[in-house]
């Protein structure tokens, strides 16, 4: 009999088990506790591994083998497979045993020595297939960034993890591969190792490493597989920018050039550096669909003449631990019917990306911005004009037939569960629950109040034109020169409607759609009516744009109260699983996993807890910029007045006179004695914040995020503003 010890992997250390997978060890309901005692660490992987398709040795589990029923003519291996062994956070290297070469008589003596060496005693026993293999070797599926293969002839694998050195090396990146060694191995059999390696990776979650063979026959065999611990920045990076690829390929065979991540207001809404993984992967689901399901969006605008199918999944997404958009999703759900996917991506590939490039910080909130959205855009484009203009004109009519809720919705108490099974059950449903009514129905209505907005927009732009000592006029009233400046202005002149109901649970509507964060109810709001207009036709504009965004508003509420019936949910599973809080690291595809297998979810869940505050990435993403290294950063803007006027200097102290509110702070209550507010620059009109901080009838200035810190440290800032141009003095 030969021995074999572990080998010591890079970035591998000894010790006692802990982190998530130990805990879920311990976990009554959890499959991962009966397979990995009765298996072991090595065992559970395996099982893992077959149960998903690949292909491992036939393995008998367990100390409690039947021996005698073994074939004498086979040649096995017993390998150790303790409880501890493998983990995500350690293999504890050197302190098991395997034995090769044994005879089937010999098997009962080698599992004793095996055994022996650790508590649990649990071991496997495959056949040694050492004669049949053609190549043999160690994967690592991500070290560093790249897929690092060292292999050798027959079963060169048994040395190498024994501390031996490969014969063959092969390093695989984005660019293809390069080898070294005795030999040349034949580019089929490389290409095949690195796919399979990737499709582990994927399986797994996180860096793995695999010992495998490539056998005479052609087939090649995974003898075990296991956590690469403490993978490098690089090798998280990596692992992130194969998921996005994937997950983008779909638009790139549609035709995109460059996929490009952008920022806009998702984060705010999502949570901003709260946000998780699940979150914001029901949001998607929910918004964009998945697959061949439609979303909200794409429900809701249909119905107003647009037509959006997949081509705008995924509309936001996950990388490196920070909320993202995909910017092309993001323009092609401005889509009218009778305007192709095809022609929509020549105008982004052409003429939105080349622009973005010269100025990322169109990116911030591009619908403001650039977007075709009318007959005179999308002419200038080379587009047809015409379905634009029907577009606009549906708009107008439906706008003319909403019913304006009068009664806030009541709370929904989700029903408990007696197990996780039936839960995720209950969860989908009421996904796509939300995702057919009020999720559609809100998109609806924030497109009426986009389209109402517009239309205010355009007559003041008229006004300008014929009468611009009028426009001079309301522009001194409400402390803005620029059409749109003055637009939002006059729209939110004044409160706001929407519900108002007492104090009680009963009546949901704050937070936003990051289902970890608290939820409250509609806490009493400061309304006012506003200023006089003095100008019939921009009044008339005015109403009917503030009837829009009531309506918008009260739909929020709808929205929210499904929101937080899916977080009773939410909460509920991750009890019934033993995972708690840290079920929001998963998406939602993997809630699954949760119950079926608890230990790969406990992986993804470390991995994902690992990546936070790490900033993997910049902002934004553009694609070609992902393999370089480099970090796209969008300019810095300047400090804007996006809201109310400030007709002269003031001097503030930050909590005293200025408050500081954040992006996602949902429940707002600017106190008495307040002269301005300072949000980060994400804030922009349609946000339930803005709503809220247009209450006050204050001026409101948007800073670059990174400012906020500085703002706060100050002993006293001095602001001073002209038109939409804001200075900040610290001191």
């Amino acid at each position: 009999m030969k021995r074999l010890n572990r080998r010591k992997a890079r970035g591998v250390s000894d010790g006692a088990d802990g982190g998530l997978w130990g805990e879920l060890m311990g976990k009554s309901e959890s499959k991962s506790k009966d397979e990995s005692l009765r298996y072991g660490g090595k065992g559970a992987h395996l099982r893992i591994l077959e149960r998903a398709g690949f292909s491992i040795p036939e393995t008998l589990f367990g100390k409690g083998l039947d021996v005698g029923s073994l074939d004498k003519g086979t040649r096995y291996v017993v390998r150790s497979s303790a409880v501890g062994e493998d983990t995500m956070s350690h293999t504890a290297a050197g302190k098991y045993d395997s034995v090769v070469n044994v005879g089937a008589d010999q098997v009962g003596a080698a599992i004793e020595q095996v055994a022996n060496r650790y508590g649990d005693g649990n071991v496997i026993v495959q056949p040694d297939l050492s004669a049949q293999m053609r190549y043999s070797g160690v994967i690592y599926t991500n070290l560093d960034g790249k897929v690092h293969i060292s292999m050798g002839a027959g079963s060169k694998v048994h040395e190498i993890v024994a501390g031996g050195e490969g014969e063959i090396t092969v390093i695989a990146g984005s660019n293809g591969y390069s080898m070294r060694g005795q030999e040349l191995v034949n580019p089929n059999v490389v290409e095949l190792l690195v796919s399979e390696a990737k499709k582990v990776e994927s399986l797994f979650g996180i860096p793995t490493d695999i010992e495998f063979a490539y056998l005479n026959d052609g087939k090649l065999v995974l003898l075990q597989a296991r956590p690469l611990p403490n993978p490098t920045s690089n090798a998280l990076r990596e692992s992130e920018i194969r998921r996005f690829e994937e997950l983008i390929a779909p638009l790139k065979e549609a035709g995109l050039k460059e996929a490009v991540l952008g920022i806009g207001n998702y984060r705010e809404i999502l949570g901003d550096d709260k946000a998780t993984e699940l979150s914001t992967s029901l949001f998607n689901y929910i918004f964009s669909g998945e697959g061949d399901t439609l979303g909200g969006m794409q429900l809701g605008r249909n119905e107003l003449g647009y037509e959006n199918g997949t081509e705008i999944q995924p509309w936001v997404l996950m990388l490196g631990g920070k909320v993202y958009y995909n910017f092309a999703a993001d323009a092609l759900q401005f889509r009218p019917k009778g305007v192709s996917v095809k022609d929509m991506l020549k105008v982004i590939n052409g003429l939105y990306v080349p622009r973005i490039r010269e100025n990322p910080e169109l990116l911030n909130y591009p619908e403001l911005g650039f977007y075709i959205q009318f007959p005179e855009q999308a002419k200038q484009a080379g587009l047809k004009s015409e379905p634009f203009s029907v577009l606009a004109e549906k708009a107008g009519g439906a706008s003319l037939s909403i019913s304006m809720p009068d009664r806030p919705p009541v709370k929904r108490a989700a029903r408990e569960y007696a197990n996780s099974g039936d839960c995720l059950d209950a969860i989908a449903l009421a996904a796509d629950e939300i995702r057919k009514g009020s999720a559609k129905e809100y998109c609806k209505a924030a497109r009426l109040a986009f389209f109402a907005l517009e239309a205010l927009r355009n007559d003041l732009e008229k006004l300008r034109a014929e009468s611009p000592k009028e426009f001079s006029r309301l522009s001194k009233l409400f402390g803005s020169s620029s059409v749109e400046g003055l637009r939002d202005a006059v729209a939110y002149n004044g409160s706001i409607g929407s519900f108002e109901p007492p104090e009680t649970e009963e009546y949901r509507y704050q937070g936003g759609f990051e289902l970890s964060q608290p939820r409250g109810w509609a806490q009493a709001r400061k309304l006012n009516t506003g200023k006089e207009l003095g100008n019939l036709a921009v009044e008339a504009s005015s109403d009917n744009t503030r009837r829009m965004l009531e309506y918008r508003e009260k739909m929020k509420f709808f929205l929210f109260r499904d929101f937080d019936h899916l977080k009773q949910l939410v909460d509920q599973f991750g009890q019934l699983t033993g995972f708690g809080n840290s079920i929001y690291r998963l998406t939602l595809s993997e809630l699954k996993i949760a119950t079926d297998e608890p230990l790969l979810a406990g992986y993804r869940i470390e991995l994902r807890g690992s990546m936070r505050g790490q900033n993997l990435f910049g902002d934004p993403i553009f694609e070609n910029d992902l393999r370089s290294g480099a970090k796209g950063i969008a300019r810095r803007s300047q400090p804007r007045l996006i809201f109310g006027s400030l007709r002269e200097a003031i001097s503030v102290a930050p909590g005293d006179g200025a408050r500081l509110v954040s992006a996602v702070d949902q429940t707002v209550s600017i106190p008495e004695g307040t002269k301005v507010v300072i949000v980060s620059d994400n804030i922009r009109p349609g946000s339930h914040l803005f709503t809220l901080l247009s209450d006050y009838q204050l001026p409101v200035i948007a800073v670059p995020r990174d400012d906020l810190d500085r703002v706060a440290g100050s002993e006293r800032i001095r602001i001073s503003a002209e038109g939409g141009n804001v200075k900040i003095d610290y001191n």
